[in-house]
């Protein structure tokens, strides 16, 4: 299933499960410790209940615009989330929500799967140019580039995008975010193996060196260059991404839950 911007009026199509696929980069179901996986996964989310958020993994995309727009901090859901304005269902997708004690949303982050064999990340992205777009810009797509990080033309297959990332200003400065984030990359590699997963950032986010403690090997500035509708100085937006088997690593190496 390969996102594809459609308008708010008429029915959604019904979204299709995963294709299989095989490459180098996909890491095989054999090559998989799901037990291994599993217990990663508990013991990160044991340390986010440890700091007072308490994680539910969600597929519901009506819920999760819903959440979003009652977060009063937070940017208005991506394009690429929002199921008035794309496909995205349980079979393509997942998000988790974490809660503090009191019930009050303190967490979000999504990952949704597209199927891009036979097709690229850069001509998926000239394509579908709205659904990538930044919320609150003013941006003029026709003049924005899409083309600019060589690994956009490389990355194809079954590929997972990793957004939607957010922490409530009361629980940052706790070691929560790579934490956070991990969780979210081991999930998509049990329920998707892709052969890439990756994630666009804003400079001043790589600048704090956030996506390199997620794990996150490849950063190319440039990804996407978005183009303001008055101005003529671009708005660079880094491609930052790992391909499957790099990903299967995460399981390799102990995660840090001190």
């Amino acid at each position: 299933m390969v996102a594809q911007f459609r308008p708010r009026q008429g029915p959604r199509p019904l979204a299709t499960a995963p294709a299989p696929a095989a490459s180098r980069t996909r890491p095989t179901e054999e090559a998989l410790d799901r037990l291994t996986l599993s217990r990663q996964i508990i013991d990160l989310a044991q340390h986010a209940e440890g700091t007072g958020v308490h994680l539910a993994y969600q597929v519901d995309f009506d819920h999760f615009r819903e959440t979003i727009d009652a977060i009063p901090e937070k940017k208005d859901l991506s394009a690429m989330f929002d199921v008035e304005l794309c496909d995205i269902s349980a079979e393509t997708g997942f998000w988790i929500k974490g809660t503090d004690d009191g019930g009050r949303t303190v967490h979000v982050q999504s990952v949704r799967f597209d199927d891009l064999t036979g097709t690229t990340l850069a001509r998926h992205w000239e394509e579908n140019r709205i659904l990538y777009q930044p919320p609150g810009l003013d941006l003029d797509l026709r003049r924005s580039s899409f083309t600019s990080a060589p690994a956009a033309h490389q990355i194809t297959g079954c590929v997972c995008y990793h957004g939607e990332l957010w922490i409530h200003a009361d629980f940052r400065g706790k070691h929560l975010a790579s934490r956070l984030a991990n969780i979210a990359m081991l999930m998509a590699l049990t329920r998707f193996r892709p052969d890439y997963i990756y994630c666009l950032i804003m400079p001043d986010v790589v600048r704090t060196g956030l996506s390199l403690r997620n794990g996150y090997l490849h950063h190319h500035p440039k990804g996407i260059r978005w183009q303001p509708a008055n101005s003529n100085e671009s708005i660079d937006e880094y491609l930052v991404w790992m391909d499957g088997a790099e990903l299967a690593e995460l399981m390799e190496r102990p995660l840090s839950v001190s």
